[in-house]
């Protein structure tokens, strides 16, 4: 049996990616006919950072 006393754990690094296009709520509100301040004061969001089309998870997790 380990003592749990001994057990560690070590954090080698950190990281943070953010795609390239921002999205402002004013751009989804054409698309959705609404306004952006239905949409902040429903949800909270101003913007989204959305990947371009055939980028994964993975891809951003690579950088």
């Amino acid at each position: 049996m380990v003592n749990a006393s001994c057990r560690t754990a070590v954090l080698r690094g950190i990281g943070a990616m953010v795609p390239a296009r921002a999205v402002a709520n004013d751009e989804l509100s054409a698309l959705l006919d609404t306004s952006d301040n239905w949409i902040r004061t429903r949800t909270g969001i101003r913007r989204r950072d959305w990947a371009d089309p055939g980028t994964a998870t993975s891809d951003l997790a690579m950088v």
